[in-house]
Order: structure tokens, then sequence, then C-alpha cells
């Protein structure tokens, strides 16, 4: 295994456009959410007879099982873009701190 050395750059305006483009993702998938919350009991008339009463058990139960996975998405979506940018303006301020600290130059 090879060791890798050097230095990074990190920039700030990068992490915050990839922030803020995760924060639309995430808002996409809120109103998919909110579009499947109101397919909520569309097949109900079914159930008045056995077969469509099982299809339509099937059908909210997969409905059901996309909105929370669309949910835990969205919520893990924006957390990261909370988090990317939490550290974009923490190296912001790490940056300002060491520009005020570093004598200047004349």
């Amino acid at each position: 295994m090879s060791e890798i050395s050097g230095s990074m750059m990190v920039r700030h305006d990068a992490l915050m456009s990839v922030a803020a483009a995760m924060r639309a993702d995430a808002a996409e998938l809120d109103a998919v959410i909110e579009r499947l919350g109101r397919a909520v009991g569309a097949t109900s008339s079914l159930a008045r007879w056995p077969a469509g009463r099982a299809f339509h058990e099937h059908a909210e139960a997969a409905l059901a099982t996309i909105q929370r996975a669309a949910r835990r998405a969205a919520d893990d979506q924006a957390g990261a873009a909370r988090k990317l940018t939490d550290t974009a303006l923490n190296y912001e301020q790490a940056e300002s701190a060491i520009l005020h600290t570093l004598p200047r130059a004349s």
C-alpha cells in the first residue's frame, strides 16, 4: 500500500454549491412524498370484494414503505447538506482567522 502525502485545497464555495444542490434534491423528495400522500386510499373502493381487498392492502403497504424510504432519504440528504454547509463555514472562518493572524506582506 502506498502512502499518500500532500495537501488538499478545500473550496468553501464548491461545498456550498453542492449543499444547495442537495437541499434542492431533498425538496424534490419532499414534493414526491406529498404526492404519494395524496394517493393514500386511492384503491379503497376495491376493498369491497376479496381480491380487491388484498390488492388494496398490498398497495397501501407498498405506498407506506415507499413513503418511509423517501422520508429517510430526504432527511439524510438534508442532513448531509447541513453538514456540508457547516464544513464550508468552518473552513471560511478558519481561513479568515489565518489571514488575520499572518503578518501582512509589505
